[in-house]
């Protein structure tokens, strides 16, 4: 009632409060890149949380799996197994959604504030060519372990990692050539932290990828065995690396489409004055 989005995954809390009156102790299923007051709450109200794969049919077949009397995701999927036939409909789901608020006297802003607090991130999307991005996270997930034990990361779909106060997520998209992101914790600060320790791991992998590649074959070579999008991509990162870029030629690389600055300004940390002015800071 005041304008504000509510997110499908804290949606997904007050239809697992109502599905839990109904079925008390019901498995609740939900993907990866879910907030964490999920978990919490379902377990607050004594029903099992059970985190699997970002994807509609990955979380339908889990939910069958396990038996349980309902699933979601973040993106907006929501499927109901009890009392209902377990397709992700959302005109039924906003019923649901209707039948919990009309339920309780204080309206849902206020219903919103009783849940666990995170400082959540948008689910960001960085450009990776499909040949490259699940070996990318392969060996970040590995990176992880190590840095911070096995047990706290989930490596079901991507890993996500939980460091200190909060946890964030790098896994591959199902559906374009990406890297999928996410990021969570209990304050702004430790949000930001975590966001600093993915990027800064991210670029250096990313830079640490390239120069391996780059002493096997020239550059002409690399760029003939590519496809036009990951021959861009290999193009930003060596001027990126090598800072060979006349200022010419990086103006030209950010007037390609924004997807290309984003990269520039992201991946490679370069402000847009930076790309527009032709100068790297390497």
């Amino acid at each position: 009632e005041k304008g504000e989005v509510i997110w499908p995954d804290r949606i997904l809390i007050l239809l697992s409060r109502l599905m839990l009156k109904e079925r008390p102790g019901a498995k609740i299923v939900f993907d990866v890149k879910s907030t964490e007051a999920l978990p919490e709450d379902i377990k607050t109200h004594g029903g099992i949380p059970v985190m699997w794969k970002t994807g509609h049919s990955y979380i339908k077949a889990k939910a069958k799996e396990v038996g349980a009397a309902l699933a979601g995701e973040r993106s907006g999927h929501i499927f109901f197994f009890h009392g209902y036939y377990g397709y992700d409909d959302a005109t039924f789901a906003a019923l649901k959604l209707l039948e919990y608020v009309s339920s309780r006297k204080e309206p849902i802003s206020e219903i919103l504030k009783a849940l666990p607090i995170y400082f959540t991130s948008p689910v960001w999307h960085a450009p990776c060519a499909d040949a490259q991005k699940y070996a990318i996270v392969e060996k970040l997930t590995e990176e992880f372990k190590k840095e911070y034990g096995s047990d706290k990361v989930i490596d079901i779909n991507g890993a996500r990692v939980y460091i200190e106060d909060g946890w964030g997520l790098i896994r591959a998209s199902s559906n374009v050539p990406a890297l999928v992101l996410v990021f969570e914790a209990k304050t702004e600060e430790g949000l930001k932290k975590i966001e600093e320790i993915f990027r800064e791991k991210l670029s250096r992998l990313t830079a640490d990828e390239f120069l391996v590649k780059r002493k096997e074959q020239t550059h002409e070579q690399w760029k003939k065995a590519l496809s036009k999008e990951e021959a861009t991509e290999v193009e930003t990162a060596e001027l990126y690396v090598y800072g060979n870029a006349t200022p010419d030629r990086l103006k030209q690389i950010a007037e390609w489409g924004e997807e290309h600055a984003k990269l520039l300004r992201t991946t490679f940390k370069l402000s847009n004055e930076t790309i527009w002015k032709g100068k790297l800071a390497v």
